[in-house]
């Protein structure tokens, strides 16, 4: 029995105690949903800024695993009273903001509709219920072309354009 002395039970229980915490660590992080064919890499928010009442949402990435295209065409939340899929581009030097049908997701491809993104893709969401908080969190139901709806939960953190995960 001297093998099982306190000091090594400790150590058991230290180990248990820290395996827990790193499982439990990254459930509550990952924030990626599998649906269907498509691989949505977490949707977020950002704070919302002083003197607006609109807001904008990203998404990480979405990936199409599938051999056949899809898009998304639209997503909608009860946080605010629209929302519009959107790009911006550069033209004769000035930054235009339009709104877009839908966003092209090619097969086995990953799209990008994080801040910053190339495209300049982004969800507006127009005419916020309230105002959107770090820490928070509000549910989108995104739709697409050639897969159901999918809810998900959208995260709103403070981000720059190099935000990662």
């Amino acid at each position: 029995m001297a093998k099982f002395s306190i000091y090594n039970i400790k150590k058991i229980l230290i180990f248990i105690f820290l395996s827990i915490n790193t499982f439990l660590f990254s459930i509550s992080y990952a924030h990626e949903y599998r649906h269907n064919e498509l691989l949505i890499n977490h949707p977020y928010s950002t704070p919302t800024r002083p003197g607006t009442d609109n807001g904008v949402m990203y998404i990480v990435s979405i990936k199409n695993t599938s051999d056949m295209e899809d898009e998304l065409i639209g997503v909608s939340t009860a946080t605010a009273s629209l929302s519009e899929i959107h790009s911006m581009k550069k033209v004769n030097g000035i930054m235009k903001m339009r709104r877009i049908s839908a966003i092209k997701l090619p097969p086995n491809e990953t799209v990008s509709i994080k801040k910053g993104n190339n495209n300049g893709y982004h969800i507006m969401l127009i005419g916020l219920k309230s105002k959107l908080k770090h820490g928070d969190s509000f549910d989108a139901i995104l739709h697409f072309k050639n897969t159901e709806s999918l809810k998900v939960n959208v995260e709103i953190i403070k981000t720059n354009n190099t935000h990662k995960h």
